[in-house]
């Protein structure tokens, strides 16, 4: 499946990224919508170990899409404590 049909990114196609937190948006939006797909494919298996497969992906990604917000919001809130 190509993702780059499923972008979230709302910026014009060629503009650079400016700031870290523009990156880190657009990852976390990239990483939803991988995991918005693989919920689509655990719906259409029937084969209940591919399932149980997928399942488990599903957990790794909740688990990446959860660190990488936090460590952000803890960075932005270690920043404005010195700021």
């Amino acid at each position: 499946m190509d993702l780059k049909n499923y972008s979230t990114n709302n910026k014009k196609k060629g503009e650079k990224k400016t700031t870290n937190d523009d990156l880190l948006l657009e990852l976390i939006e990239s990483l939803e919508t991988v995991q918005n797909l693989t919920w689509k494919n655990f719906n259409n298996e029937k084969d209940p170990s591919e399932r149980t497969i997928i399942l488990e992906k599903i957990v790794e990604l909740q688990l990446y899409i959860w660190t990488t917000y936090y460590n952000a919001k803890k960075q932005l809130f270690d920043i404005s404590q010195y700021a």
